[in-house]
């Protein structure tokens, strides 16, 4: 009968595998993941959900190849989806007071909600 470490050792994906595989790729994912991020907070958030998803999903791979094109689509997609989330497509109006009288403000404001791509979508899918 295997012991605990034997059954651990023979899995896919044990903590050394997961080691390995985030030092070997860990370079790489940074600049991928900066490239599209262009902070290192958000960079720093996609490497570990890069390799939380790896450890998640239990991937086994063919080769070294596959291992590598896995984590760059990987970090790829979790980059993209970060930059598509509603949290970031917030328009900001640094100076309210800035945009002059209530009856300007009103106007500028209108027509910032008019001309933003949400509510152009939301007004064609209505027509």
């Amino acid at each position: 009968m295997k012991g605990a470490e034997d059954v651990a050792d023979s899995l896919p994906g044990t903590d050394k595998e997961i080691a390995e595989i985030e030092e070997r790729h860990k370079d790489m994912t940074y600049r991928i993941s900066f490239a599209y991020m262009k902070n290192v907070m958000d960079t720093e958030d996609i490497i570990q959900d890069t390799f939380y998803n790896l450890i998640k999903s239990g991937t086994v791979f063919e080769n070294s190849e596959h291992e590598k094109a896995w984590i760059i689509r990987t970090a790829t997609n979790l980059c993209k989806n970060a930059l598509s989330h509603w949290w970031r497509k917030r328009e900001y109006v640094d100076d309210y007071e800035a945009l002059g009288t209530a009856g300007q403000r009103k106007t500028r404001i209108s027509i910032m909600i008019c001309t933003s791509p949400s509510f152009q979508k939301m007004t064609s899918t209505i027509m």
